[in-house]
């Protein structure tokens, strides 16, 4: 008897001993999974430009898989070129180190997807697609050059940045001073010298919102989906005036919209502004007018002017004047 208690002892004794080695063993295996790093990035990843300019300090490859010859034209900096169409024949040659992140790439995106999925498919572990130049800001190589770019290249003659002119406008004195902020782009366009080197040849602004504020936050005003183009007309305006144009006391807002053609004309948006509504209108019949003429404010006698030119010398004369909410033509 005593000797089959010892044995049943011993049992239960390798029992709570198999019992300790499993538990240590299931939480050396959680604390593996816990503290063990990420594995390596092995799926397609789509980051922004900011988010790719940050990893840029780093230990990393910028992956240029456009054409040699949209690289040797403007690139990032310390970029590496192998084109998308070469990447399988190439890649080993080009990327030795398969665990290396690499930041990919090209004009508009298109090329930068197709190039980060080929360089999965072939075991590379961190590779990241940052889009296109359409859409980076920041520094870029301009045939060797440093530029400093926003909104960048369209195609090989346009360069594209940011451009934004806020000013102030007290429009009558019983209501708060606004603020006018015009939201756009400043195209600059260049042609090639013979020596290859980048000559511009045109710079303009593309103003596509109009934004309309006051400083106590208590008027929000937008005009969305403008279309200018514009040299600056002052050192930093781009064609924005201010006037009466209906002649009842508060002042309204143009926005000069191109150069005008052979026909003398000016085009220009028009916001007035309606008492009775508290905010700026878009006046369509004044954009109409001043599609085919010049406009001009006659303040003497409470009329507009528009000139307009019918062939090489013949010139129109009309007037306008603001009856029950519309411009007549009365001459």
């Amino acid at each position: 008897m005593q000797k089959a208690t010892g044995g049943s002892n011993i049992k239960r004794h390798h029992i709570v001993i198999g019992a300790v080695i499993l538990c240590v063993l299931a939480l050396v295996y959680i604390g593996i999974q816990v503290f063990a790093p990420a594995p390596p990035q092995t799926g397609y990843v789509k980051i922004t430009p900011e988010e790719a300019q940050s990893m840029m300090s780093g230990d990393v490859v910028v992956l240029d898989v456009r054409t040699k010859e949209e690289y040797d034209e403007l690139r990032l900096a310390n970029a590496v070129l192998l084109p998308d169409y070469e990447i399988r024949e190439q890649a080993e040659h080009v990327l030795k180190d398969k665990n290396q992140t690499i930041l990919v790439y090209c004009r508009t995106g298109r090329r930068s997807e197709k190039a980060s999925k080929i360089l999965i498919e072939l075991g590379y572990t961190k590779v990241y697609d940052i889009g296109g130049l359409t859409d980076w800001r920041g520094e870029v190589l301009r045939y060797n050059r440093i530029e400093r770019i926003g909104y960048n290249f369209i195609d090989s003659d346009y360069v594209v940045e940011p451009f934004t002119f806020t000013t102030t406008q007290k429009i009558h004195d019983d209501l708060p001073e606004f603020e006018f902020r015009i939201l756009g782009t400043r195209v600059l366009e260049y042609d090639l010298r013979s020596n290859d080197s980048a000559q511009w040849s045109d710079d303009f602004i593309r103003v596509y919102k109009l934004i309309i504020t006051t400083a106590d936050g208590s008027f929000n005003q937008e005009f969305s989906d403008l279309d200018t183009r514009n040299h600056l007309v002052t050192k930093d305006s781009p064609g924005l005036s201010f006037d009466d144009w209906n002649f009842d006391g508060y002042t309204d807002v143009s926005l000069w919209k191109w150069v005008g053609g052979t026909s003398n004309n000016v085009p220009h948006y028009y916001w007035l502004w309606d008492q009775e509504k508290g905010e700026f209108v878009a006046n369509e019949e004044l954009e109409r007018i001043s599609d085919y003429s010049r406009l001009e404010i006659d303040k003497e006698n409470n009329r507009l002017i528009s000139y307009s030119r019918d062939g090489a010398w013949m010139t129109q004369t009309e007037y306008y004047e603001y009856q029950d909410g519309q411009f007549e033509l009365v001459k």
